[in-house]
Order: structure tokens, then C-alpha cells, then sequence
């Protein structure tokens, strides 16, 4: 076994599910795999708070597929 992991083939060995990710990997691979509804003030185009302008930016910045609703529009809906 040490033969292989000093000639590199060990890791080839090892499935890429039980590879050790960093966080930004892992935050990476789910963004890019699920959709996401952000719940904000305002518009993707628009946002109306730091708080939603943030999200936006992350979510862009990480390519991630989501919808965004805009909740000063929702009627029941208070902000928290």
C-alpha cells in the first residue's frame, strides 16, 4: 500500500465520493446541483436590503441556479 500512495496510484484507487472536499467544494457542488428560492426584499435586479444585495451577489458570484420571491410583495409575510 505505501508503494501505491508513493507512486501516486492510491489515489486513483479511492472513489470521488469518499475523496475528502474543501467547504467551498461542497458549498460549490450543492449550489450547482439543486435549485434555490431566495426569499428577499426587491428583485434579483433590485434588491432593496445589504441583506438581499449579499445574497444575490453570493449566489451569482457562485453561478448557482435559483428563483428569487420578493416578500415585501407577499401578502402575511413579515420580514424577521
Amino acid at each position: 500500500m505505501s508503494e501505491l500512495i508513493e507512486e501516486g496510484e492510491f489515489d486513483e484507487m479511492v472513489p470521488e465520493e469518499c475523496k475528502k472536499m474543501s467547504s467551498a467544494s461542497k458549498i460549490d457542488d450543492y449550489l450547482n446541483s439543486v435549485s434555490l428560492l431566495a426569499l428577499i426584499q426587491g428583485s434579483a435586479t433590485a434588491p432593496e436590503t445589504e441583506e438581499s444585495k449579499q445574497l444575490i451577489s453570493l449566489l451569482t458570484e457562485k453561478r448557482a441556479k435559483y428563483m428569487s420571491l420578493n416578500l415585501t410583495n407577499c401578502d402575511n409575510v413579515s420580514p424577521v
